[in-house]
């Protein structure tokens, strides 16, 4: 039997200006990320983050 809990998650596509380089990725991507159970990747070349959220959660 397993332990694994499913969680229903909320994708949130977002354009992000004014990055210019990995640092600002970084920092953004760091900051996403301290939203409690938020998981974001941040790209630079296309200005734009994609975060993964449990449903219902009040970031």
């Amino acid at each position: 039997m397993s332990d694994t809990q499913v969680v229903d998650l909320e994708q949130i596509d977002l354009s992000i200006t004014g990055m210019t380089c990995s640092s600002c990725v970084g920092r953004v991507e760091k900051s996403l990320n301290e939203v409690p159970g938020a998981k974001a990747s941040v790209n630079l070349a296309t200005d734009s983050a994609h975060i993964l959220i449990p449903r219902g959660a009040n970031p």
